[in-house]
């Protein structure tokens, strides 16, 4: 597996993503002027967690062809079987890929919405997200439905939660 296979941005126009930077930049903005976001920090967090959000449809959605035809596989662990019985790292790739795109995501959440810091809420955030681009390639035709994307998406969002919960008991200890 080389760079351009994992590389969200292959398809994407130069034009979309400077229009995607300027409103991950702008949106948090307006909303701190506005009031809705309190603390100043919180809003560079959310043109964060916004802008990996595009990235995530960057590398999911934004610039596929369209098939012929909607495709699914709703066979769970077939990857991680695949991977486990052939030692591809094109398996591996998938897998790893799949978790580490949502890993930043679990991280993000928690830090641009501090009302949204428990795993249940995350968790179901990064679900959702997961559960949404794989309709939506299914019935726009843009890629595969597959289970074990939302597995895999659904465990780099909670990893990255993980990560968080660590990182503030860390510093929470260190304050102490």
């Amino acid at each position: 597996m080389i760079w351009s296979d994992w590389n969200p941005f292959r398809n994407v126009s130069p034009r979309i993503m400077i229009m995607a930077f300027a409103v991950c930049l702008l949106i948090p903005n307006i909303m701190y002027h506005k009031k809705l976001i309190l603390k100043k920090y919180e809003r560079w967090w959310l043109s964060g967690t916004l802008f990996w959000i595009f990235i995530i449809l960057s590398a999911t959605l934004i610039g596929r062809q369209v098939q012929a035809e909607p495709r699914k596989n709703l066979e769970f662990f077939w990857c991680l079987r695949l991977a486990l019985q052939t030692g591809k790292f094109r398996y591996w790739g998938d897998i790893i890929g799949n978790i580490l795109l949502f890993v930043p995501l679990g991280l993000l959440i928690p830090l641009a919405f501090p009302q949204l810091s428990k795993l249940y809420i995350v968790f179901f955030c990064g679900m959702i997200l997961s559960v949404s681009i794989e309709l939506i390639q299914y019935f726009a035709r843009l890629g595969i439905l597959e289970l074990d994307d939302i597995f895999h998406n659904t465990c780099g969002t909670v990893s990255g939660y993980l990560m968080y919960r660590g990182i503030w008991l860390i510093r929470n200890n260190l304050e102490n």
